[in-house]
């Protein structure tokens, strides 16, 4: 019988933070016609509604920011996998060179290219640092023996590509904070709807139904029948 009153749906509710953001604004919205009086529900009301309007604003800047920040950390990834590929590019173009100057299968070759080319082309963002390094340090090694524009080239493309993974992995952690954010700037706001559902309905205690008028609900069944489907095709599967 209280169930539906003593847990908070707005908490609750699997929906998109798009769909959440539009029930919220609605919400703003629809009750704006309710007309401030003397009555203390009323002046509740509104006080938890102007809390609701403050929060919703700073909620639409987070999310705001964190498409901005995802958007850049998209971008920086991007330029790491760019990176990533000019050194593939360039150490096997340099295998001929080495190759010439120390035979396959000598220990100067073996130095720079320990398993093969096959190596650094197989190479993941993980390791394709440590790998290229080696290879740098080889090129130190033997830089009276090679030609000293390969060392030249290597040293610049080997420092863009430890500063662009350091600028993306800060921009991941930039992500994360914004998101963390965005979800209690979410969960606040959650509580103050919930907050005014109770005095809505306090205020129409003699005709409840109308407190409906005050959310739309389109965005939750939509969400809630997405769900559902999704569930019943997952059983079927099971």
């Amino acid at each position: 019988m209280f169930e539906s009153l003593t847990s908070n749906q707005f908490l609750t509710m699997q929906i998109s933070e798009d769909n959440f953001d539009k029930l919220v604004k609605s919400h703003i919205e629809r009750t704006s016609v309710i007309a401030a009086n003397s009555s203390p529900l009323t002046a509740m009301f509104w006080d938890n509604r102007t809390a609701v309007s403050a929060l919703y604003t700073q909620y639409s800047e987070s999310r705001g920011k964190k498409a901005l920040n995802l958007s850049q950390k998209e971008g920086k990834t991007i330029n790491v996998n760019q990176i990533v590929k000019n050194i593939k590019v360039f150490v096997s173009l340099k295998e001929g060179i080495i190759k010439n100057k120390f035979f396959k299968g000598t220990a100067e070759y073996e130095e720079f290219y320990p398993l093969g080319v096959k190596e650094y082309a197989k190479a993941s963002k993980k390791n394709i640092g440590n790998l290229f390094k080696r290879f740098i340090d080889s090129l130190n090694v033997h830089k009276m023996d090679l030609d000293s524009g390969i060392l030249s080239e290597a040293l610049p493309l080997y420092d863009s590509l430890m500063q662009a993974m350091s600028a993306q992995m800060n921009q991941v952690g930039n992500v994360k904070d914004i998101t963390s954010s965005t979800k209690e700037l979410r969960r606040q706001l959650a509580v103050q709807l919930y907050k005014n559902m109770l005095l809505l309905l306090l205020m129409n205690a003699d005709n409840p139904q109308k407190v409906k008028d005050y959310f739309d609900e389109s965005f939750i069944k939509h969400a809630s029948k997405k769900a559902q489907v999704v569930e019943q095709a997952a059983s079927k599967v099971q």
